[in-house]
């Protein structure tokens, strides 16, 4: 499809802002797209086009869900391969760009990658980084105080 770069999906399991997850867990779906008109081709051609009746399908099965859509802030696109993701939200009083310069050790390192938020569409986190390396570091950065809401998530891929 034109516009779509890459998708993954993992089993991630149980997340602390979805309510327990139905059997095997939670899944988690990344489709690194173009720009906004590539996301709504691939919406069209998800629910209408040929995949239409195997994503419906599915979809029934899936008994609920939450989703948003991430930017890329700062690092590689490449990231959303790692098997680990840290979750955060920014810490009250902390300035956008006061939290990436206190972040920037980690998102500097090859293959790191930190997204934000860009549209709600569910409860997870604002922010999420990924790195090859998992997100220890990020358990022990103090940007102005602990990251909001920090939760370490392990990824299985799938796809």
């Amino acid at each position: 499809m034109p516009g779509l770069l890459r998708s993954l999906a993992w089993r991630v399991g149980d997340v602390p802002w979805l309510p327990a997850g139905p059997p095997g867990g939670w899944w988690e779906d990344w489709y690194l797209v173009e720009g906004w008109t590539a996301l709504g081709e691939l919406e069209h051609r998800a629910v209408r086009g040929a995949p239409g009746r195997p994503h419906q399908s599915l979809a029934a099965t899936a008994g609920g869900g939450a989703g948003a859509v991430y930017r890329l802030r700062a690092g590689e696109e490449a990231a959303v391969g790692a098997p680990r993701a840290a979750w955060h939200n920014k810490p009250g009083g902390t300035g956008y760009r006061d939290l990436e310069r206190a972040l920037a050790p980690m998102l500097n390192e090859p293959g790191a990658g930190w997204w934000q938020r860009a549209l709600v569409l569910g409860p997870a986190p604002e922010f999420c980084l990924l790195s090859p390396e998992g997100p220890g570091p990020l358990s022990e950065a103090e940007p102005a105080g602990e990251l909001a809401g920090l939760v370490v998530v392990e990824r299985e891929r799938v796809v």
